[in-house]
């Protein structure tokens, strides 16, 4: 039987655990879930104000549940009302096996929101907010430490304090973090005040992952006075493609030769383009850069990259024959509500035309190589 590893799913927080979690002095400004006794709406704090960001009721009911989109119009249904395996470690691993995952890498759902909050300028709380979640994280999964993988959550607003934590959670035993798909105040990653946690990850040897997070500055937003939800859903995910592009830019891959980058949750149909388009401008532009390439971008990705398709995505095999077998993850996705509730017989449906040591590799091989899962 192949190895199934599910390398993007996500638990749902539950909302007292930075008031438990954070040290003494931030708990005043914990992040909390406050229904409006006149509406019952769910409304999150962040740093103490109404967030900004997850202003209509609708996009907080987005996070529950892979397969219930359809009951976002119900006004009873809560944060708290997903299947039980997006709270509970012990009912995730019960899905699972019905579903045939053998482990799972797992994300945050609110520490989506709360990254790009124009409130959480206080680096000093934005780390206290990682560290909550981390150590939550770590204990949540612990009871099933060959299943359940925490992602640590990284903020990069003061990197020195980024490299305290990454230093601290590898230590416990993580096999990978990630951080914004948006850089803090719009300095892209290839800037020097990142050298210290960039060259810290690459010499620990942790993969680092790019996942999108909630902003109203999506691509396309300047289009619309009121976005709809539909395009702020549809668009958030660029910024994967956008972040990956500022590396090239800046010449990050030559910085950071072993540095293990994954890109998540931005689906992977468009690589192969991509990857292309920019090996062209390349062969033309090269010269222009601020810091010229020694490769083409195609020859660093394949060197240090990762990308995770989503289950049914037609392109897949393509991809897979274009740019390497080897550089493909999957996730579900669960349990937010564009997620797949039956992930791996979608997948299995998607690569059948594959080989099967392309097919094994997809499942579960590559994601067990790249994070180190014995």
């Amino acid at each position: 039987m192949s190895l199934v590893i599910d390398a993007d799913g996500h638990f749902m927080e539950p909302f007292d655990l930075w008031e438990q979690y954070l040290e003494p002095q931030y708990r005043e400004r914990a992040i909390r879930l406050v229904k409006d006794p006149t509406t019952g709406e769910e409304t999150i704090f962040v740093a103490g104000k109404k967030s900004q960001v997850m202003t209509d009721p609708s996009l907080l009911k987005l996070t529950i549940g892979a397969g219930q989109l359809e009951r976002m119009s119900d006004p009873t249904f809560t944060y708290k009302d997903g299947p039980p395996g997006a709270y509970d470690a012990h009912a995730r691993v019960q899905l699972m096996d019905q579903q045939g995952i053998d482990k799972a890498l797992v994300y945050p759902t609110l520490g989506l929101i709360w990254e790009c909050e124009v409130g959480v300028e206080d680096a000093d709380l934005a780390a206290a907010y990682c560290r909550a979640y981390n150590n939550w994280i770590i204990d949540h999964c612990k009871p099933y430490p060959q299943r359940l993988f925490p992602i640590a959550h990284i903020s990069l607003l003061d990197p020195a304090a980024a490299v305290t934590e990454l230093r601290r959670v590898a230590k416990l035993g993580v096999k990978g973090v990630f951080v914004s798909a948006v850089p803090y105040r719009g300095v892209t990653y290839g800037d020097p005040s990142y050298v210290a946690f960039w060259s810290e990850a690459q010499e620990i040897g942790i993969p680092v992952g790019i996942h999108p997070v909630f902003h109203l500055g999506f691509v396309g937003h300047h289009y619309y006075q009121e976005p709809s939800l539909w395009m702020f859903i549809t668009m958030f995910s660029e910024d994967v493609k956008l972040c990956l592009t500022t590396l090239f830019n800046d010449g990050f891959f030559d910085l950071y030769p072993r540095l293990k980058i994954v890109l998540v949750e931005g689906m992977s149909g468009w690589i192969a383009q991509w990857l292309e388009r920019l090996d062209h401008k390349y062969l033309y532009l090269n010269h222009t850069l601020p810091r010229p390439l020694q490769l083409r971008p195609s020859e660093y990705f394949r060197r240090q990259c990762w990308i995770s398709a989503d289950p049914d995505e037609k392109t897949l095999p393509t991809m897979m024959r274009l740019v390497g077998e080897d550089k493909f993850v999957w996730g579900s996705d669960f349990p937010h509500a564009e997620g797949y509730a039956n992930p791996v017989v979608e997948l299995r449906e998607t690569i059948a035309e594959l080989p099967d040591s392309a097919r094994r590799k997809i499942l579960g091989e590559n994601a067990a190589t790249l994070y180190n899962l014995s």
